[in-house]
């Protein structure tokens, strides 16, 4: 009891030199530091460099595993892509040995040459006119059913056991046209057409778009106020007088050029004549007297046949200066 009493003055005693309640003194934080702000004094490392290395430090292992990651994904991809083509590869093999097997096989390429070969030359007719006195003409009108393709090739005719001396000739795609031998003197019975050394040249479309059309244009010769007068003179010499016009209504001018003059009466062909210039100007006109002695002939109408290859350069004018 004692002792319980004397705490109490104790405690009495301690309140009353403690009259006022006082409060704990607290510690002021530490501030935190700003990298933000941070200023290298050098000027060679700034605070944008600080915080990407500080944020490359904080990630280095996810950037890390991320990549590995990725790695791995590319990795199956070409794997899975590499399974299917060889799943596709196996799976064809005997596709593969079929393919193989065909392809060594010869093809037909008879098919592929009916396709895209010439057609040969077609020959209509061959007839044998008188040309004179004791001469002999053979004819021949042979037709280039080809579009694109020009002939060229010698021929000569078959006349029993001999056989003529070989010319030649070129006929353009798509044309009609005369080839001749002229002035034979051995009386003709018939004569068979040889042709010889044929070969074809295919125009390429990238230069000639439109061959006939081509043609046309340069092939524009005109035959005007035709004239036969036939079998004047005296004795056996009848001579047979042909007169008419003829004019190159094209815009290019030939050297040298050729042509067989063919005789017509009542439509059908009763003899040839040849026609050869040292030049024929663009748009000359050219008087054309033909005369030949071949005995009661009756001429209604010519019909000129240019022997002039327009796809040779050579055989043009240069442009008159």
């Amino acid at each position: 009891m004692l002792y319980v009493l004397r705490f109490m003055i104790m405690l009495n005693i301690y309140n009353q030199q403690s009259s006022e309640p006082t409060e704990p003194i607290k510690a002021e934080a530490p501030k935190k530091a700003d990298f933000r702000k941070y200023k290298d004094p050098t000027d060679e490392f700034n605070s944008k460099e600080l915080q990407y290395s500080i944020w490359y430090v904080q990630h280095k292992v996810l950037i890390y595993r991320l990549c590995i990651f990725s790695l791995v994904i590319i990795n199956i991809f070409f794997l899975l892509l590499a399974g299917v083509q060889w799943t596709v590869y196996i799976a064809g093999i005997p596709a593969a040995s079929q393919l193989e097997i065909e392809a060594a096989r010869a093809p037909n390429y008879t098919v592929f040459d009916q396709q895209f070969s010439p057609q040969p030359l077609q020959v209509n007719q061959t007839n044998i006119f008188s040309g004179g006195i004791n001469k002999y003409d053979i004819v021949s009108e042979v037709v280039n059913l080809n579009t694109r393709f020009v002939a060229s090739f010698s021929y000569s005719y078959i006349i029993g056991n001999q056989k003529t001396e070989p010319q030649s000739a070129t006929i353009l795609p798509g044309q009609t046209t005369l080839i001749a031998n002229l002035g034979l003197t051995t009386a003709l019975n018939n004569a068979t057409l040889q042709v010889e050394d044929l070969t074809w040249k295919r125009l390429s479309n990238h230069t000639i778009v439109d061959p006939k059309a081509f043609q046309t244009e340069r092939l524009n010769f005109v035959v005007n106020n035709f004239v036969f007068s036939g079998a004047y003179g005296q004795g056996d010499l009848k001579v047979n007088r042909m007169t008419f016009n003829f004019a190159n209504a094209s815009a290019f001018s030939y050297r040298q050029p050729k042509f067989y003059v063919g005789l017509y009466n009542g439509g059908g062909l009763i003899g040839v004549m040849p026609l050869q210039y040292d030049s024929f100007a663009s748009q000359e006109t050219k008087a054309v007297d033909l005369r030949n002695f071949v005995n009661n002939a009756q001429v209604g109408s010519v019909r000129v046949f240019p022997r002039i290859n327009v796809y040779d350069q050579n055989v043009y004018l240069p442009p008159a200066s």
